[in-house]
């Protein structure tokens, strides 16, 4: 939920055109929250130094320092309390892709994953009709 506000602030601020702010946004979220997020900061970077929204190197050392400034703060949170050195997000890579153990897990059941989806769905409906118009 969290990576979710944080894509939809990141891209609100494209929209602004406060383009270094959402860059720096999205290297946090990536690096903190889910490193799939990355991708979607490098086609952003290339987009918009392609589009001259901003330039390629300014933009490159705010994803550097956004980045490197990210990664610190979560190693020492989660450091403490995992109570050792710990990078969640590298941890989930080398585990997921590096091991190739991601099939521990299995996948969902198609039902699980639409009573999920049905939760949101009422909530959503329902968050509508109460809301003033």
């Amino acid at each position: 939920m969290m990576l979710t506000c944080l894509g939809l602030l990141a891209f609100g601020s494209f929209l602004r055109r406060q383009n270094t702010r959402g860059l720096a946004i999205l290297t946090f979220a990536g690096i903190v929250f889910r490193h799939e997020l990355l991708v979607i900061l490098a086609v952003n970077l290339l987009m918009h130094s392609g589009f001259r929204l901003a330039g390629f190197l300014n933009g490159a050392k705010v994803v550097v320092v956004a980045g490197v400034l990210s990664a610190l703060l979560s190693l020492g949170i989660d450091s403490f309390f995992w109570r050792h050195m710990v990078l969640p997000e590298f941890e989930v890579f080398r585990f997921n892709v590096l091991e190739g153990k991601s099939a521990i897990y299995g996948v969902a059941l198609i039902l699980e994953g639409s009573f999920i989806c049905l939760g949101v769905v009422l909530a959503l409906v329902f968050y509508g009709r109460a809301a003033p118009s």
